[in-house]
């Protein structure tokens, strides 16, 4: 039998063997009580003829009892035989078949796992992109909130500029007094200048016409002198001469 398990194919021939060969013993105990003579059997089962060439005896009889027991134990033996290799075919068949459900149970658990592991790895990649989503939309909020300060520091810069135009202004206003304060100050200095000119020309003035009262005095008196005419500007007459 091509495929099957030479031991276990002995171990049911040996016990069919020793069933057919104890009813054969049975049966040949049971002839032998009858008649002590036994007839020798061929090998193909057949009752074999006396050597003598007479006719045959009546133990012939038995011995034909006892080679039908024999065939039919042989017969039992074939149809055993026959159904223990059908049995074991069948058996290897189920084998095989349960093998092929079992291959095939493991090939659907292989791609069920397979399958499980794609999920898996897909859903990996998901948690990536949601990922990196939220990394992109953590890097739109950074710099949206670095506009808004960007902008907000624009706007203090601007209302700082217009917090400073005005002083801005008064400093210019301050300036163009402090100019209109140094321009009178100037004025006045040179009004003072003036002024000093002024009163040095009078002074000098006073000097020159200091200076010319003793010449105008004597002019004076030389014309006393000679007209007796007293000047105006002497307190007391001058002296006869």
């Amino acid at each position: 039998m091509i495929g099957q398990p030479q031991g276990a194919t002995s171990n049911v021939a040996a016990a069919v063997a020793a069933a057919a060969v104890a009813a054969a013993a049975v049966a040949a105990a049971a002839v032998a009580a009858v008649s002590v003579a036994a007839a020798a059997v061929d090998d193909d089962g057949d009752v074999a003829q006396p050597h003598s060439g007479g006719r045959r005896s009546s133990s012939n009889c038995l011995q034909q009892h006892t080679n039908t027991a024999a065939a039919a134990a042989a017969a039992d033996y074939k149809v055993r035989t026959r159904q223990c290799f059908t049995s074991q075919q069948q058996q290897q068949q189920q084998q095989q078949q349960q093998q092929q459900q079992q291959q095939q149970l493991q090939q659907q658990q292989q791609q069920q796992q397979q399958q499980q592991q794609q999920q898996q790895q897909q859903q990996q990649q998901q948690q990536q992109q949601q990922q990196q989503q939220q990394q992109q939309q953590q890097q739109q909020q950074q710099q949206q909130q670095q506009q808004q300060q960007q902008q907000q520091q624009q706007q203090q810069q601007q209302q700082q500029q217009q917090q400073q135009q005005p002083l801005q202004h008064q400093q210019q206003q301050q300036q163009q007094q402090q100019q209109q304060q140094h321009q009178q100050q100037q004025q006045q200095q040179q009004q003072q200048q003036q002024q000093q000119q002024q009163q040095q020309q009078q002074q000098q003035q006073q000097q020159q016409q200091q200076q010319e009262q003793p010449a105008s005095s004597f002019y004076v008196l030389a014309a006393i002198s000679t007209n007796s005419i007293i000047p105006s500007n002497l307190s007391s007459p001058p002296p006869t001469l």
